[in-house]
């Protein structure tokens, strides 16, 4: 089976367009939604000093103490959004002292007696501390401003034909890549 350039584009984009629709779309209970997505840096900040619970790598049960929660600054211009169209991001840092065994980089289900239950990725950035960046996409590029090809718009001269691209064990190929 062959894939064109243009509805590999589309697949793509409708697999990004889906990362962000709610869980529950696809199938995940309404009544258990994903709490990081709602909790803001104010809520973090609010429990400044507090600890949260965590689990080991061998199941013990570790404490972390929420040292602080500051906001970032957002990039200027996205790598790859189109000119003009910066995505609004809420992105913030929290910052923890264990108390306890050692936690290596990774995802964690954190409790918490206030926020409630959550999983958090973090990575160490001490012998006794640890960080976690939360990146909330507030507002993303609008589909309509993504620059698209012209039909009738010819290859530029000297470039080369397009080509299906065979890959080695893989059921499909992909073509003019």
């Amino acid at each position: 089976m062959q894939i064109t350039r243009r509805e590999l584009f589309r697949w793509g984009q409708g697999c990004l367009a889906a990362t962000a629709l709610p869980a529950r779309v696809f199938g995940a209970a309404s009544d258990s939604p994903d709490l990081l997505l709602t909790l803001t840096q104010q809520d973090f900040a609010a429990q400044i000093g507090s600890k949260f619970q965590t689990a080991g790598p061998a199941g013990q049960p570790v404490w972390l103490l929420l040292l602080g929660a500051e906001q970032t600054a957002t990039p200027a211009e996205a790598p790859h959004a189109p000119r003009g169209h910066v995505p609004r991001v809420d992105t913030f840092l929290l910052s923890f002292s264990r108390i306890g065994d050692a936690l290596p980089q990774g995802t964690y289900s954190f409790q918490h007696d206030v926020l409630g239950a959550f999983p958090l990725f973090i990575v160490p950035s001490g012998e006794l501390t640890c960080v976690a960046t939360i990146s909330h996409l507030l507002e993303a590029v609008p589909p309509d401003s993504i620059p698209r090809r012209r039909a009738g718009v010819r290859a530029a001269v000297g470039s080369r034909p397009a080509r299906p691209l065979q890959i080695r064990g893989a059921e499909t190929a992909v073509a003019n890549c």
